[in-house]
């Protein structure tokens, strides 16, 4: 597992919706994307792949199936399926 590994868009959006519908541990998402601890963290903080105006983190790791109605109301927002479906229309990450 690398820092610096190189995942697609798609691979970025499924990331996001892994780790907001909080269905996987950590250890598991890191193992299906093959990422170390430190990038799967910086994702899920808004450092890595940010979304504009979205309130991080992605996944409260402590608090499990908590979701603020902030993150809740920027999803509809950005019209993103629920996550059980594991479809989503996010902006372009910069």
């Amino acid at each position: 597992m690398t820092w610096e590994k190189k995942l697609t868009e798609d691979q970025r959006y499924e990331l996001m919706v892994e780790l907001y519908a909080n269905e996987l541990s950590m250890e598991e998402i890191m193992a299906e994307f093959g990422i170390s601890k430190s990038f799967l963290y910086s994702i899920n903080a808004g450092k890595k792949y940010p979304i504009e105006d979205y309130n991080y983190p992605i996944r409260r790791v402590h608090q499990k199936n908590e979701a603020t109605q902030h993150r809740l109301d920027k999803l509809i927002e950005l019209n993103m399926e629920p996550p059980q479906t594991y479809t989503i229309n996010l902006p372009e990450l910069k």
